[in-house]
């Protein structure tokens, strides 16, 4: 093993610097191996959450749409007319209009 002026080691086979070691070598590939572990499992993560937001998003659109169908009782009796109802209002304004039309006639 030889140093030279330039804090370089050389052996037979290898020239590196001296503060490179193969020890840290070892672990700075696995610290970037596990590093890329991390990232692609957060990946995964993130695509398994886009897809369950998207499932969300259906579902909340469809029960939007069918909100009308589920409504409570008391919105839909209050809304609720019935046709009875509705024909003697009917049958009613008819016939004001007949007596308002029979008092023009009239004068």
């Amino acid at each position: 093993m030889k140093i030279e002026e330039n804090n370089k080691i050389e052996t037979g086979l290898f020239s590196f610097p001296t503060y490179i070691t193969i020890a840290n070598l070892v672990i700075l590939l696995t610290i970037a191996y596990r590093v890329g572990g991390a990232q692609e499992s957060m990946e995964g993560h993130i695509q398994n959450n886009k897809e369950h937001i998207i499932e969300l998003e259906k579902v909340q659109i469809e029960h939007q749409t069918t909100q009308y169908m589920h409504r409570p009782m008391e919105d839909l009796m209050i809304q609720f007319v019935p046709r009875a109802e509705l024909q003697s209002k009917l049958d009613a304004i008819i016939e004001s209009q007949k007596e308002i039309k029979t008092l023009m006639n009239n004068k």
